[in-house]
């Protein structure tokens, strides 16, 4: 048996009449934003250098052991200069034994370790000499090929890969993957050199 039911006010009468507020304009609400912290006070030059470039030297505990690749020039060997010299300990990996020992020479210290990311076993044989050092904290993937803008040849791997593909992605990646379980932290660098609208 079906019954007659009371329909609502609302829908006899219309939305505008019940809530005319959902349907009349409304006029834009500007929020009242705060003014921002006063900035810090002034530092001298000389204290901001030595914020920016100078040594921290941390404790012996709070030493890190750290590999880097492409530790022999560039960011890699500037980088390694302040780490040594802040107390951490450093693993200069290069494509030779020769590059290897002037990036020990060049940064003050560390070990050297052979890893020519060109060559696959190579990067397997670096990867076993460092899981065999006691600790390993950090693993730093620096180390770049960038192609001459007037090549006409593309250069290839001992494996057969292109030489830019090979060395910064192929070679870095077969590292980090060896050694995943044993680094508690991965960085990767970048350079403009690599943007074929910049001349690097």
């Amino acid at each position: 048996m079906w019954r007659r039911l009371a329909l609502p006010a609302l829908l006899l009468v219309g939305p505008s009449a019940a809530w005319p507020n959902l349907v009349a304009p409304r006029e834009p609400q500007v929020r009242k934003h705060e003014s921002p912290p006063p900035p810090p006070p002034p530092r001298s030059v000389a204290a901001l250098i030595q914020g920016a470039i100078g040594p921290v030297h941390v404790a012996a505990a709070d030493a890190l052991s750290i590999a880097i690749t492409g530790s022999s020039q560039g960011i890699g060997l500037d980088a390694a200069r302040r780490l040594i010299a802040s107390g951490h300990a450093v693993y200069h990996l290069a494509r030779t034994a020769e590059r290897a020992r002037v990036a020990v020479d060049a940064a003050g210290g560390g070990l050297p370790v052979v890893c020519d990311l060109e060559d696959l076993s190579s990067v397997r044989a670096a990867a076993a000499a460092l899981r065999r050092e006691p600790a390993l904290d950090v693993l730093v993937l620096n180390a770049a090929y960038a192609p001459g803008m007037t090549q006409k040849v593309c250069p290839r791997t001992k494996d057969g890969f292109e030489r830019c593909l090979g060395v910064n992605h192929l070679g870095h990646f077969l590292l980090a993957y060896l050694l995943h379980d044993r680094v508690s932290r991965l960085v990767v660098t970048a350079s403009s050199v690599h943007d074929p609208t910049s001349a690097g």
